[in-house]
């Protein structure tokens, strides 16, 4: 399933071919829309609400205990999550990386595993309960809406599916995976193509075509969201910007739409193309009842911004290191109520789920 995204600003064009090169000539203009969508976004969300994560400690250790399972996700202590994504049945998918495994958090709050053991063991390719096979700080995560994940498994090389609780191995990549975090898939079973990051550079896996570096160039990859044209939004977290990914006859190229490429604090208002986005790598396109743009959350920066229509950005949710405040007000109301973000996803009804802080929150801003 494919969300929507329409009127991406396309504020700077690069040439070349194959895997392009990311210092672009940002000289021209193209289809530029001419009117922001953002008081129509704005006036759609409402309180920011916490899902998970009791957020006491933060030991970069596995800080799962077996009292945890089956209880209230808010009394649950994640370890350094990196992703949260929903199904169609409002599950919560949380990648629960330093505890390597992937945790479930249902519409009334609880919390269980379905996938990994807990131990970063030896990867298993055996299809078998996905309980039942090692994880090794997954930090990528794709849900389809049926419930079907697919798990970016960084330490073992592979990207893993789960379908009706069965874990299988569906991509083991040569050399391995090197920082991770991005995953898409697109297709259907058995004929799915996977993007996901490794590095600085986006990867793409087909059943006949094997992996093949898809875009190449960037400094340090977050996370990555497609479009209902098959376009990518990816962020690079090292080059402080967020490209559009497009393809025609068999070649990628990659267009700068947000950040200025430098570090500093972002500016509320000003086109995107030349505020700092420090340190950007939550992704992930607007509803689709809300005319175009999208979301972008920055590490470093400890900010969500949305990028609007006209190529303008907005601050969305202010926040610092450590900071976790305002939960059960308006995501508008002044303060700093986030910290590091890692991700940014929507679910189906268009509600804004959020990862954030090392502690490990998942948070998220309803819809009206």
């Amino acid at each position: 399933m494919r969300p929507f995204l329409v009127a991406i600003p396309l504020l700077a064009a690069c040439g070349g071919g194959g895997s392009v090169d990311v210092d672009a000539d940002p000289g021209t203009e193209i289809d530029v829309p001419a009117v922001s969508n953002w008081s129509t976004v704005a006036a759609h969300y409402d309180h920011l609400v916490d899902l998970a994560g009791a957020g006491a400690t933060d030991t970069g250790v596995n800080e799962w205990m077996t009292g945890f399972e089956g209880q209230p996700a808010l009394s649950a202590e994640l370890s350094r999550p990196h992703m949260a994504a929903a199904d169609s049945a409002g599950n919560i998918y949380i990648a629960d990386k330093e505890a390597h495994a992937i945790r479930k958090v249902t519409p009334a709050g609880t919390i269980t595993t379905v996938a990994g053991t807990g131990v970063a063991g030896a990867a298993d390719d055996s299809p078998g309960p996905a309980t039942q096979r090692a994880l090794s700080n997954p930090n990528g995560l794709f849900v389809r809406p049926d419930g079907t994940l697919y798990i970016l498994d960084l330490d073992h090389g592979r990207i893993r599916k789960v379908s009706a609780g069965t874990m299988t191995t569906l991509v083991t990549v040569p050399g391995g995976i090197a920082i991770g975090r991005g995953l898409w898939v697109d297709g259907t079973d058995g004929n799915e193509t996977v993007y996901f990051s490794s590095a600085n550079v986006v990867k793409r896996w087909t059943a006949s075509g094997g992996v093949q570096n898809y875009v190449t160039g960037f400094s340090n990859l977050g996370n990555i969201a497609m479009d209902s044209s098959g376009r990518l939004l990816v962020s690079d977290r090292g080059g402080n910007r967020i490209y559009l990914v497009t393809e025609s006859g068999g070649v990628a190229t990659k267009t700068p739409v947000a950040g200025s490429g430098q570090p500093g604090a972002g500016v509320d208002g000003a086109q995107a193309l030349l505020t700092p986005l420090e340190g950007v790598r939550a992704v992930w396109p607007a509803h689709p009842a809300d005319g175009g743009g999208f979301f972008a959350g920055t590490h470093e920066g400890c900010q969500l911004w949305f990028i609007d229509a006209a190529g303008i950005a907005h601050l969305f949710l202010d926040g610092e290191k450590d900071a976790h405040a305002g939960i059960g007000q308006a995501y508008s109301t002044p303060g700093k109520k986030v910290s590091e973000l890692r991700s940014v996803t929507l679910d189906t009804q268009g509600n804004v789920i959020i990862v954030d802080d090392d502690r490990g929150f998942v948070s998220r801003v309803e819809r009206k």
